[in-house]
């Protein structure tokens, strides 16, 4: 179960991700774990960043289509301008 302190977690990764490009994702995944040493068999639930995407190279995987769509081409012309700016 996603927790406040998932939620400021990914919040901080955003915010700490100073070169990131105008579109991209980041994929979490929430790891149950059980300790009982500690947690008395209570059952934790942490959060670990599984990779980053640059948003050119995923697919759409039940994104809604119009954001899909407006994010892929946002990307792209930022590649295009990037492309552009360094060949002069």
């Amino acid at each position: 179960m996603l927790t406040p302190q998932h939620i400021k977690t990914i919040e901080k990764c955003i915010q700490d991700y100073k070169t990131s490009p105008i579109a991209y994702t980041l994929d979490f995944a929430i790891i149950k774990n059980k300790n009982r040493i500690i947690t008395n068999s209570k059952e934790i639930n942490k959060l670990a960043l599984i990779e980053v995407n640059d948003m050119w190279a995923i697919g759409s995987y039940g994104f809604n289509s119009k954001d899909y769509v407006q994010m892929t081409i946002a990307r792209f012309n930022e590649i295009k301008n990037e492309s552009i700016k360094n060949s002069n």
